[in-house]
């Protein structure tokens, strides 16, 4: 699955995550407690390697896995 940064960042704005700037890209945030969860997307123009993406789909960051992301942007139009 190839993914551009600009779409993944409209998929955490549709899905209303909290965005702050950070070091190598833009952070997105959500939840409190033991239901909070954080990622960071870079902000690059080239698509998102598999790997990175793969991390950021992951249990430890959003949760969502490949299947996840591509029912998100059915749900949001995107893909």
């Amino acid at each position: 699955m190839v993914v551009s940064p600009k779409t993944l960042l409209k998929v955490f704005r549709a899905e209303q995550w909290k965005e702050r700037p950070g070091r190598h890209g833009i952070r997105f945030t959500t939840g409190r407690g033991a239901t909070y969860r954080s990622a960071t997307v870079p902000l690059k123009n080239d698509p998102i390697p598999a790997w990175i993406l793969g991390r950021i789909l992951g249990p430890q960051q959003t949760g969502w896995g490949r299947r996840g992301l591509a029912t998100l942007l059915r749900k949001h139009r995107l893909g």
